[in-house]
């Protein structure tokens, strides 16, 4: 769903490196905004953000289908 696009978002934008950071900044006390504000140098507001643009300027093609597309007619069908 739309949190493994944010992730991936991430992790391509800012690195594998900075997502350790984060969690490493976790790890000593801070809560998620202030860790994550340390690690990657702008608050999650801001992350969010840029990748809502980020969603609206690609059209987000990710997802799934609900239903399975209905089965087109043959051209022997239509006749």
């Amino acid at each position: 769903g739309a949190a493994h696009h944010a992730f991936t978002f991430l992790v391509n934008r800012y690195g594998e490196d900075t997502v350790r950071a984060v969690l490493r900044e976790m790890s000593r006390g801070p809560d998620f905004p202030v860790a994550f504000t340390a690690a990657v140098g702008l608050p999650p507001e801001a992350f969010l953000r840029d990748f809502s643009r980020y969603v609206r300027l690609r059209g987000f093609q990710g997802g799934r289908l609900l239903r399975a597309p209905e089965p087109s007619a043959t051209p022997a069908q239509q006749e």
